[in-house]
């Protein structure tokens, strides 16, 4: 019945039963306690860290200028290296952190932070903090020193709700408080403090707004008044629609034109999301939850090394399986995530990552979009009266998603100073649904709507338009990158380049269209004319369209992030040159090419610039740009894309402090932005129903967009045990010119609330009788935004404020940390309006029991 069993090429089954097989092995691996012999007598602290990594068979790092002076412990017996060396430096003013990537250790001064992980939580580094070379192990050769990628996150620098470093703005791992741009970094503690169903739910305290919501759920992003479709994946594109956290482990956002690292976007910034990659410390976490309207979750997550590599091949595994939360009537569903990533380093200097991941999307009836008033063929707002849990979903509708990824990536340090990293990743996506709701009234004419009613009794105001019709969307993209970085020391300047090479294969797309006769409307001021039986199955509907693209593009890049005058001006400047290739449209049924080959250019530069004024403030500077080569091509009063739409180009001003007081626990940032594109993306303009039932538009560019405001985040963690984020936008987004109606010069940009403010903070006893007990909430308020671009005047949605509350507690069982919380969002159950076309989810809770082993 349905084409999506033919998405995935190898047999379902037998993908499930080899990722379950490598669940169940790598869990039992996990068991491994990694106790080693030691006997290390009390010393010098040099001489025996060395000591310490040969029998621990470890790398590890130190300044003879923190440990010089210092006299260990002795210890000796059975333990392990974290352990033993954690009792080494017992009492002696020395505490030791180990990267959970490498497994490396590096020991420093300082008290342990008191809200991170007890099993450590700085990465270790071939540098010291004032970047000259810190010492290690004397017990191997200098080229057996474990050399870290500077192409990964060094997420173990994370302190709870704080994240250190970024690579989304240079590809390379950097201090957010050196980058002169506002960036925002979500911790895996942060996103998994949400208890999120999706990945909006993560981003919308950092001001990311929902654009729009399609009638099959998937989410369009808005980010200082622009919208993107597609999101970055590990730094490179994809066009997922469904995008669901159990695999996700770092997310980060970069406001502005971001066209230099990242080719083709709208000018508002990009969602770059990072997966979870393997770890050294074998760790599996389970957690089950259950909650209201029929929600229930499952997550295994397990990594570690493989027993017999000595620590050479790290595994990671996740498996996920949800029952989607009924927010709407007769919806229902499941979804699930496989994944699985393995970590290789043949040797110290050679690092080679690999992964996989499906998910799945199953919804036997689907949920619907908000039921839109049409006034003489323009949208307005939605039908009023209507309880929030309102579908028009017929019986019978269904709608099914897949997609995967696969990726693999190697880093190779040639010296200390150079690394050269090669990538690929595949991706594919496929999304099926057959629906009858149409969610509009005033379409259907008043000859129409007598067929079927007696004359004149139901007028088009009423009367909602429905017909049966069946989507499939496919895409495929295959994207591969070779770049090199170094960091090198001139005159008291210090200097990272970066020069890269991107070439994205293919993005093959098709989409197929079948539709009928016109089913008979509703009467939406009676209910009982609301009949959901479906008359028609898919082989009595009408191919309508089916059509398939193929684009290709490649890119050239270098980025250039300099330090001087002993770090107090940083300066980032980059150049980038996209070629953009379509081949001819195809139009399936005819086999007639729709569109000519095609190919279009863009240079795209950056520059900014970040002065420390004091230890803990900056000020900075910066110019980018965005283009977008819109290789889609346009439809002409048609539902078939014929016409090339025309490239649209942005570019960006913004200014701004940032500030990292008392050791980090005040760090924010504070930014006035100004954007403009020309010309506009493209907008569709409804030109009514053709005789067979399909819907004709013209898709339009044209004029241009302005938007400008200030936007600020702040993360204060003054007291142990606490974290509060605090994120604010004022955003002036508007048509500087309509594309289609001069009338409508200075409205306001579709889907950009006017202000918004998310608070979320969280509070941990981290001692006496309340220990291990935490509590913590939010609230988020949107300000009213215009919800359709046909009629920016009139289609707008009020603004609304919700509270969100969590509660939980830590607890030890069998020697084995368990947590359990309850998390209810929406506490006041508000009705809103979460975008153009779906309502705000109401009050509902979730309760997690979750344990470490």
């Amino acid at each position: 019945m349905r084409a999506i069993s033919a998405y995935i090429h190898l047999p379902h089954n037998f993908v499930r039963i080899i990722i379950v097989a490598l669940l169940l092995v790598v869990t039992a691996a996990g068991a491994d306690s990694g106790r080693k012999h030691f006997d290390l007598p009390g010393g010098a602290a040099p001489d025996i860290l060395k000591s310490f990594a040969k029998q621990a068979g470890h790398e590890i790092m130190f300044s003879d200028e923190v440990v010089g002076s210092v006299k260990t412990n002795t210890v000796k017996g059975e333990f392990t290296p974290k352990e033993a060396l954690d009792l080494l430096l017992a009492d002696t003013g020395l505490i030791a952190s180990q990267d959970t990537r490498t497994g490396a250790f590096a020991v420093r001064r300082g008290m342990p932070n008191p809200n991170a992980d007890p099993n450590g939580a700085r990465v270790a580094s071939t540098r010291s903090q004032d970047d000259r070379p810190v010492e290690t192990s004397g017990s191997k050769a200098k080229d057996d020193i474990v050399v870290l990628s500077p192409f990964e996150v060094r997420a173990s620098e994370d302190k709870g709700y704080h994240a250190a470093n970024s690579v989304s703005a240079t590809r390379v791992a950097v201090q957010i408080k050196d980058l002169p741009m506002n960036i925002t970094a979500l911790t895996d503690e942060f996103i998994r403090d949400q208890t999120s169903y999706d990945l909006y739910d993560v981003v919308k305290w950092a001001g990311v707004h929902q654009d729009n919501v399609s009638q099959s759920g998937w989410v369009r992003w808005n980010l200082r008044g622009f919208t993107n479709t597609a999101i970055q994946r590990n730094g490179i594109t994809t066009n997922f629609r469904f995008l669901d956290p159990a695999n996700i482990e770092r997310v980060e956002i970069v406001n502005g034109p971001a066209s230099l690292l990242y080719g083709q976007l709208n000018p508002g910034g990009i969602i770059n999301y990072i997966t979870k990659r393997p770890h050294h410390k074998a760790e599996t976490s389970l957690s089950v939850a259950g909650g209201s309207h029929a929600y229930n979750r499952f997550l295994l997550d397990t990594t570690g090394p493989l027993p017999g590599t000595d620590g050479k091949l790290l595994y990671r595994a996740v498996a996920m399986r949800e029952n989607i939360s009924r927010f709407s009537q007769l919806a229902k569903g499941h979804k699930q995530t496989l994944a699985a990533a393995m970590t290789w380093r043949p040797t110290p200097r050679i690092t080679f990552n690999a992964e996989f991941e499906e998910f799945r999307r199953d919804e036997p009836n689907t949920p619907s979009s908000l039921l839109i008033v049409y006034v003489n063929g323009v949208a307005t707002l939605p039908y009023p009266g209507l309880p929030r849990n309102f579908s028009f979903t017929g019986l019978g509708d269904w709608q099914e998603y897949a997609s995967r990824a696969f990726s693999a990536d190697m880093s190779v340090a040639l010296t200390e100073d150079i690394q050269l990293r090669v990538a690929f990743e595949q991706s594919k996506f496929r999304q099926e649904d057959r629906i009858t709701g149409q969610a509009g009234t005033g379409i259907l004419s008043q000859a129409v709507i007598d067929q079927f009613y007696p004359p004149g009794t139901l007028t088009p105001k009423d009367a909602m338009f429905r017909r049966n019709r069946y989507d499939l969307q496919d895409g495929d993209e295959r994207t591969g990158q070779v770049e090199l970085t170094g960091k090198f020391h001139l005159g008291g300047v210090r200097l990272t380049p970066l020069i890269g090479y991107r070439k994205n294969f293919h993005t093959d797309t098709r989409n197929i269209f079948k539709t009928n006769t016109t089913l008979a409307p509703w009467d939406m001021r009676n209910p009982a004319t609301w009949n959901r039986i479906v008359p028609f199955g898919l082989d009595a509907l009408n191919l309508n369209s089916d059509s398939s693209s193929f684009a290709d593009n490649d890119s050239y890049y270098t980025v250039l992030t300099a330090a001087a005058f002993d770090e107090r001006l940083q300066v980032l400047a980059g150049y980038g040159r996209y070629n953009v290739h379509s081949s001819p449209a195809r139009n399936n049924i005819t086999g007639v090419l729709t569109s000519p080959d095609s190919s279009r250019s863009a240079n795209v530069p950056q520059l900014g610039a970040l002065v420390r004024l004091t230890p803990g403030v900056s000020a900075f500077v910066s110019y980018s740009e965005s283009f977008l080569a819109n290789t889609a091509f346009l439809r002409v009063n048609s539902d078939v894309r014929t016409v090339p739409a025309k490239p649209s180009v942005g570019k960006g001003y913004e200014g701004g402090f940032k500030v990292e007081l008392l050791d980090g626990r005040v760090s924010g940032t504070v930014t006035y932005f100004s954007t403009k594109a020309n010309p506009t993306a493209v907008f569709e303009v409804f030109g009514g129903t053709a005789p067979d039932g399909r819907m004709l538009f013209t898709d339009v560019q044209g004029g241009s967009q302005r938007s400008s405001g200030i936007d600020a985040n702040m993360l204060l963690t003054v007291a142990p045990g606490a974290q509060v984020y605090i994120n604010y936008n004022r955003i002036k987004a508007v048509y500087a010119e309509h594309p289609t109606n001069a009338a409508f010069n200075g409205t306001r940009l579709v889907g950009t609330p006017d202000e918004s403010f998310n608070i979320w903070g969280k509070y941990t006893f981290d001692g006496g009788a309340l220990k291990g007990f935490f509590f913590g909430g939010g609230v988020s308020y949107v300000g009213s935004f215009v919800s359709q671009a046909s009629n920016p005047v009139v289609s707008r949605m009020p603004g609304y404020t919700t509270f969100d509350a969590m509660v939980g507690t830590s607890f030890t069982v069998f020697q084995h940390p368990w947590k359990v919380d309850l998390t209810v969002r929406n506490v006041g159950d508000k009705f809103y309006y979460a975008s153009a076309s779906s309502f705000g989810s109401p009050r509902h809770g979730v309760v997690t029991l979750s344990t470490k082993f």
